[in-house]
């Protein structure tokens, strides 16, 4: 039966692939393919079979300008449905004309699509020089996986779309509290390798062996766990938000909205010693808004309650006039402002050509600074992780400072991407994070999901993008000891790729040298 497959696979292969305009509709499909393995579609196995697929035309690739070619059409497919929730930001909320909306977001597609165009090349100008299945289930992956830590580091960074999160509710998992994300990205492209090298080769029983040993060993690690409960659990008071941005940004309608949140958030007040809103709850800078939640603030205070809310500050200092993202308690006694700044909406990059695209457009409190405040700051007795939004997305940055991290607080406004599969892929990640960090995430959006992430990458939403504005009160578990990952980020991984890559370059090297 096995043998009747592979037969039947080939001739596929024979009729379908030999025709180049056929194998760029091919990757370009299965790149759109691979997006079903996120979220809000959540099927795993999309993503690892897309894999498979470009495995094998790189694998049959004539030339590293043909794998250059596929691979980019396998990103454009990925990225171009997988991100398009950014035409839909731009378009609709940042007063871009809708045609030049989908341009910028067409240009950003063809931007990451170059870096798995840079795999494809690779893997095919390189693919003679190693044994076929070193070159499926190590080399490919260590290139794929280089490529995602580009995208992290290079510029802001834009760490969506790795592989890894496709995988945040199978065994896979495991790998994400000893390697991070980018870990389990690896485990991913190795076990599409496999697949690829037992339908292809002659060692089928050999192939279908290691990746069933893999599997298991994958079980075995998704079962450990790394940390601990510390103490017992304690309310949290979360508003969810559903105010849409065109309405959000109406100064006219600010009155209303301040008013919708404090309404909710009265009935918490002595339930929770935390009461928390959501990123830039407040639409305009808190000194102009102080006198509007007076009374939420009275009645805070009187029930010994601290209301956290996202919010734009400003303040003069010796740089001139700055802007700041930022969480703060209506008492004063926390501030956090937001480090790591999302390009285009929260800065503009001092190009000249990037800053006159910028002028197109017009997002509300752009031009924020760079903070410098703790990140790790007590709230209710426990020393909790602050970000806002983007900076979630970000494993090592939080890695940084987990080891002293009781619990996180994230604000994210999903607001700019609805109605669209961004705040599905959002929470995902999110998920994955909290396995990662072995510490429970709470987070809370406006139409976007809010709830707790777990220590299991599990996750309890209690509102997602459609919910109407309310309050919720959830339980929130404080953990002790570190996972390997916290100990020792991303550098193990990093230095095995690239002792991987080094060796392989080397090797290509001296075989173009004798050849």
């Amino acid at each position: 039966m096995v043998n009747s497959l592979k037969e039947r696979m080939m001739d596929l292969r024979q009729t379908l692939l030999t025709n180049p305009a056929w194998r760029l509709a091919s990757a370009l499909l299965l790149g759109s393919v691979a997006v079903f393995g996120f979220a809000p579609y959540d099927f795993p196995p999309a993503t690892v079979l897309a894999l498979v697929g470009l495995w094998w035309l790189l694998a049959d690739a004539s030339s590293w300008q043909q794998g250059m070619r596929e691979g980019f059409a396998f990103g454009f497919g990925l990225f171009g449905f997988g991100i398009s929730w950014m035409g839909v930001s731009l378009g609709l909320y940042g007063g871009v004309p809708m045609g030049l909306a989908w341009l910028v977001a067409l240009a950003f597609v063809l931007l990451l699509a170059s870096f798995i165009a840079v795999v494809g090349a690779l893997s095919v100008a390189t693919r003679s020089i190693v044994s076929v299945w070193i070159w499926a289930i190590v080399w490919l992956p260590t290139l794929w996986v280089l490529s995602e830590w580009l995208r992290i580091v290079i510029w802001a960074g834009f760490p969506w779309l790795l592989l890894g999160y496709t995988h945040t509710d199978t065994w896979l998992s495991g790998w994400a509290p000893i390697a991070g994300s980018l870990g389990v990205s690896f485990a991913v492209a190795l076990s599409a390798g496999l697949i690829w090298w037992a339908i292809t080769s002659k060692n089928t029983f050999k192939a279908i062996l290691i990746y069933g040993l893999f599997w298991g060993l994958s079980g075995q690690l998704n079962s450990i766990t790394w940390v601990e409960p510390k103490g017992d659990q304690q309310p949290i008071a979360l508003v969810h938000g559903q105010i849409s941005e065109t309405l959000k940004w109406d100064q006219h309608a600010l009155p209303y909205l301040l008013q919708a949140y404090q309404v909710a958030s009265f009935p918490l007040l002595g339930q929770a010693p935390v009461v928390v809103w959501s990123e830039t709850a407040v639409p305009t800078f808190l000194d102009t808004a102080l006198l509007e939640l007076q009374p939420i603030i009275d009645k805070a205070k009187v029930s010994n309650t601290m209301i956290i809310t996202g919010v734009a500050l400003r303040e003069d200092s010796i740089l001139g006039r700055q802007y700041f993202n930022s969480i703060v308690s209506l008492d004063g006694a926390l501030r956090y402002d937001k480090r790591h700044l999302v390009p285009f909406s929260e800065f503009y990059p001092g190009f000249s050509l990037l800053a006159a695209i910028a002028k197109w457009i017009n997002m509300p409190m752009a031009q924020f600074s760079v903070g410098e405040t703790p990140k790790v700051q007590t709230i209710a007795g426990s020393q909790v992780g602050l970000g806002v939004c983007y900076e979630a997305d970000f494993g090592f940055e939080m890695a940084q400072v987990s080891q002293d991290v009781d619990w996180w607080l994230i604000v994210s406004d999903d607001g700019w991407f609805y109605p669209s599969a961004m705040a599905g892929q959002h929470w995902q990640m999110t998920r994955l994070r909290a396995r990662e960090l072995g510490r429970e995430i709470v987070r809370v959006t406006n139409q976007g999901y809010t709830g707790v992430a777990h220590v299991d990458g599990s996750g309890s939403v209690v509102a997602s993008p459609d919910s109407e504005l309310a309050g919720h009160i959830v339980p929130v578990q404080s953990y002790s000891g570190l996972t390997p990952y916290v100990r020792w980020h991303d550098m193990p991984l990093l230095g095995l790729l690239s002792f991987v890559l080094a060796l392989v370059l080397v090797r290509w090297r001296k075989h173009k040298t004798f050849n």
